[in-house]
């Protein structure tokens, strides 16, 4: 260690003489005795040191007190010289060091004089230069009683330094000794002190240590704080068993502290530390699968015990993945806990593992693999359960609609669990109604046996004739008899599901369109239907429609998709389609279109005896064949009756139609074209105004030029009128005939003109009313009408 003084030489520029003494050497007494400290010779030295309390030489001030200046007067004889007077001092600002009794001391007999110096803060680092001053006298030789005739005086400077603690780091095993290797048994420490170097502690300081995460981690985190003796101890372990080979640990700790100058200053101390990982020997051991028969379904823990170098690996986990033959391990993937095992839960989960022996697997990197044997034991069946019945609703056999369901039923044990190679014989509830199971036509039960999710389904197809029914599931024992463990479906439901004549309905968004002069204008088309029972037809329904003038477009519509249902709304079927109508071609003379609408359904019946199937002697409706009925000059557009040339429909059970009367039925109740006829106008632009008025009422009748409706929503607006008025001097203005405030109405949705009464005002006889009447294409028409 490198010594910090100065030597402070002090030469004297005069000689001190004795008043009344012999021819002495200088520095003694006029009688020749020892020196006494009263005077001093010009040629001495001065040297000064730092110490610790253990009086040897330092280069720091000891944080935990103690650190003197020391300073020593000898004559270059090196004779000590006492009683002399050393000063220390700071010659710049100084908040690094204090000097706690003084800054002065007397030599004593060793010619030594010692001043304490401390640090001012711990948390304050640097150097400051520390001046030592010594003070001299000398006497005149005339003089006498050593009276002072001038002083000297001379001084030197120390660097004096105040350091920060020291990290030191060292790695200890689990029987707390310094090793270089991290172990596998997990108690490997790193034993971070941070000290100042006369050994005083720094403590509640976070200590920082990081290294190779590929070789070593930090179970309970990197930073620890120091505790009262300075020391944080951090656990580190292998970051894998078969991590490997040598590395450093890098160790840190910040301080916050203060310059000798005052200024806010941050330290980071630091150490590094070498260390090695050793190679990790991994084995498996004490596989347990528990003993016995584990029943079908059931669960048990599962476990094996982990070795590593010959030590249960109770403090470093080991990944361990388990394998089932059938079943299920879970978690498949476990790390072995503080006592070296690896536990996990293993469930024969599959049917299939009833009455086997599963073969269950441990691995782990680096070890040899353990197998044993879990005997599961067979299942017993408890119950039957109606899994689902999809869908529950179908139609007829000669129906449009769906004609088959699938019915699913489960074997399970007492928990519930499915079970396989089960056999379940499934029957109809009612057979005798034509409706089959698993194949067309077969009427009679079925015995079928489970699969691996204890489920047996099959088909159930309708019938001729409408009916609801339940499906069977019985269990079956060894020898193919039935048990007394049953389960019945939900009720299946055989809809006639085609439509009848009185549920059938024909409507278009618009009676009256713009189409007896302009191509291309359109209305909506829909018809609505049901069956015998008021329920939706179903989907896929073709509708077929054929009109006396325009185009229908499509010409033929099926009934769309049921519309699913959500958590909000239940299924909703349509039992409707819609075209649209389109005015072009040959138009009719009086503008009204019959339009047509007929769909395969059958003929409604009064069901006497409540069995939901026709019988002999039921009322039914006879319906002859369709026939769209185009030339009517009413309102409606049809005469009633079936006349040559007009469309019908061809049937072949059903006689043609007859001039002059309508189309007869075959006398026997069965499939019939249901149908449904309605009228639409294909009405002018232009407007026929026709109007009656007295003074004070306008009775109006709007109608297109064959006098049917406008087309619909036509703006109809009448002038506003004004009354007469008199003015204060007795002037009479005459009123403005017109409505009393200004009128405009639409043309409503229908077939007919449309009549409309109107309050006058400022009217007489002879004055005139303005009409006007606006088509939705634009076409503007203006009337008069005449007051009476």
């Amino acid at each position: 260690m490198r010594k910090l003084f100065r030597i402070l030489t002090v030469p004297l520029v005069a000689v001190l003489v004795a008043c009344g003494g012999g021819g002495g050497d200088a520095g003694t007494t006029g009688s020749g005795g020892s020196g006494t400290g009263a005077t001093t010779s010009q040629d001495t030295i001065l040297t000064v040191v730092l110490k610790n309390p253990n009086d040897t030489s330092a280069e720091s001030i000891a944080a935990g007190g103690g650190s003197v200046l020391e300073s020593t007067l000898k004559t270059k004889a090196g004779k000590p010289v006492a009683g002399q007077i050393v000063t220390v001092y700071n010659s710049i600002l100084n908040d690094l060091v204090v000097y706690p009794s003084g800054v002065t001391a007397t030599t004593d007999k060793d010619g030594k004089a010692t001043v304490k110096i401390s640090r001012s803060a711990l948390d304050r680092y640097g150097s400051v230069p520390v001046y030592a001053k010594f003070e001299g006298t000398v006497c005149n030789p005339s003089c006498s009683a050593n009276v002072v005739q001038y002083g000297f005086s001379s001084s030197e400077f120390l660097n004096v330094r105040a350091d920060p603690p020291v990290l030191r780091m060292e790695l200890r095993d689990a029987s707390n000794q310094p090793t270089t290797s991290i172990g596998t048994t997990g108690f490997t420490t790193v034993r971070a002190s941070l000290k100042f170097i006369d050994g005083t502690p720094v403590p509640n300081k976070r200590i920082d240590i990081s290294g190779d995460p590929a070789r070593v981690s930090f179970p309970e985190g990197s930073s620890q704080l120091t505790d009262s003796q300075g020391v944080a101890s951090i656990k580190v372990i292998r970051a894998a068993l078969n991590a490997n080979g040598a590395g450093t640990l890098d160790g840190s700790s910040t301080l916050a502290g203060t310059t000798a100058s005052g200024f806010v200053e941050t330290t980071v101390v630091k150490s590094v530390l070498d260390y090695q990982v050793g190679n990790a020997n991994i084995a498996l051991t004490g596989l347990n699968l528990g003993t016995g028969s584990l029943a079908a379904f059931g669960n048990r823990p599962i476990s094996v015990k982990v070795n590593v170098n010959g030590t249960l690996a109770s403090d470093v986990p080991v990944q361990v993945t388990f394998n089932a033959s059938c079943g299920v391990v879970s978690p498949a993937v476990v790390n072995t806990d503080g006592t070296g095992t690896a536990s996990t839960t293993y469930t024969a989960t599959l049917p299939n593992c009833a009455g086997t022996n599963v073969t269950i697997s441990a691995t782990a990197v680096g070890a040899n693999s353990l197998t044993g044997i879990v005997p599961v034991a067979p299942s017993v069946a408890t119950n039957v359960q109606f899994v689902s019945a999809s869908p529950q609703l179908i139609y007829l056999r000669e129906s449009v609609g769906t004609t088959q369901a699938q019915v699913v039923f489960k074997a399970v044990d007492s928990s519930g669990n499915p079970l396989q190679n089960k056999k379940l014989r499934l029957s109809l509830s009612n057979s005798s109604t034509g409706v089959s199971l698993d194949k067309v036509d077969n009427i009679s039960s079925v015995d079928l046996t489970t699969d691996s999710q204890g489920l047996v389904s099959a088909a159930v197809y309708s019938g001729t004739v409408p009916t609801s029914l339940n499906v069977r599931a019985t269990l079956l024992d060894a020898n193919d008899a039935p048990t007394n463990v049953f389960s019945n479906s939900n009720l299946l439901t055989v809809a006639s599901g085609r439509a009848v004549q009185r549920s059938l309905s024909l409507a278009f968004d618009k009676l009256s369109i713009e189409g007896a002069n302009t191509d291309g204008t359109e209305a909506t088309v829909t018809l609505s239907m049901a069956d015998r029972q008021g329920n939706p037809v179903p989907p896929g329904t073709q509708v077929n429609f054929v009109t006396e003038s325009g185009v229908i477009l499509p010409a033929v519509c099926f009934v769309p998709p049921v519309t699913p249902a959500t958590a909000s709304s239940p299924a909703i079927p349509t039992s409707s389609c819609t075209v649209k109508i389109r005015s072009q071609g040959t138009r009719t003379a009086n503008g009204l279109v019959s339009v047509l609408a007929y769909v395969e359904g059958e003929e409604d019946f009064v069901d006497v005896n409540g069995n939901n199937i026709y019988d002999a002697g039921d009322s039914f409706t006879d319906l002859g064949r369709a026939f769209r009925d185009d030339n009517g000059t009413a309102v409606t557009g049809t005469n009633g009756v079936y006349d040559t040339g007009e469309f019908q429909v061809p049937r072949v059970s059903a006689a043609a139609c007859v001039a002059g009367s309508g189309c007869v039925g075959d006398g026997v109740w069965g499939a019939a074209d249901v149908r449904k006829q309605a009228t639409i106008v294909f009405a002018t632009g232009s407007s026929t105004i026709v109007g009656t008025a007295s003074a004070t009422m306008l009775n109006l009748i709007i109608a297109d030029r064959n006098g049917n409706s406008m087309p619909t929503g036509t703006d109809v607006a009448v002038d506003a009128g004004t009354a007469e008025s008199t003015s204060p001097n007795g002037a009479t203005t005459p009123g403005k005939c017109g409505a009393d405030k200004a009128f405009s109405a639409k043309i409503a949705n229908t077939l007919a003109p449309s009549q409309f009464n109107i309050p006058l005002v400022g009217c007489v006889a002879g004055s005139f009313v303005n009409v006007t009447t606006t088509s939705p294409a634009g076409l503007v028409t203006r009337g008069t009408v005449v007051v009476q």
